[in-house]
């Protein structure tokens, strides 16, 4: 249960969050007026896109701006998609009465992970632009990890039960 709570807080802390405190701080800047034109040009240096706006008034685009949802965040999820399969397929070296519930256990996460990443990326996360393709370039070389793993577990198991050689 624990295990997935992060995966299940981000819709709040990414999206509900973000929009509520953005919502009220126009609210108090540009409609209410709640508060000394001192305190408001302070309060404007918190909302996304206003920072040089005047206090009169508040453009279409810079309030769409404010209430856009979070970026992809690829740059960090790689690592996660690279070190979660890595572990999961170092369970194979192991010989244990436990280990295939491990390696489910992970694999099903891993999963869930990537339902997860889709789910997030088309359909709460707006598009980020890298400008160079060095993040990608790495990543997919960081991916012979994995996959290097895989076949030395094979060989591992093929040399030790003598059917190699």
């Amino acid at each position: 249960g624990v295990f997935f709570l992060g995966h299940l807080i981000i819709f709040v802390v990414a999206g509900m969050l973000p929009f509520i405190c953005n919502t009220l701080l126009m609210k108090s800047i540009y409609v209410w007026r709640c508060y000394p034109d001192c305190m408001l040009r302070r309060l404007q240096a918190w909302l996304p896109g206003a920072s040089k706006l005047t206090l009169q008034s508040y453009p279409a685009h810079a309030a769409e701006k404010a209430l856009q949802v979070m970026k992809v965040g690829l740059s960090w999820e790689y690592g996660v998609l690279i070190t979660t399969p890595t572990i999961c397929f170092s369970m194979l070296f192991f010989l244990s009465p436990f280990v295939w519930r491990t390696f489910v256990a992970l694999a099903v996460s891993t999963v869930f992970y990537y339902c997860f990443c889709r789910c997030m990326h088309f359909r709460v996360c707006c598009p980020g632009f890298f400008t160079t393709k060095r993040l990608d370039v790495v990543a997919h070389c960081f991916w012979g990890l994995p996959l290097s793993i895989v076949a030395a577990a094979a060989a591992y198991w093929g040399l030790r039960s003598r059917s190699l050689f």
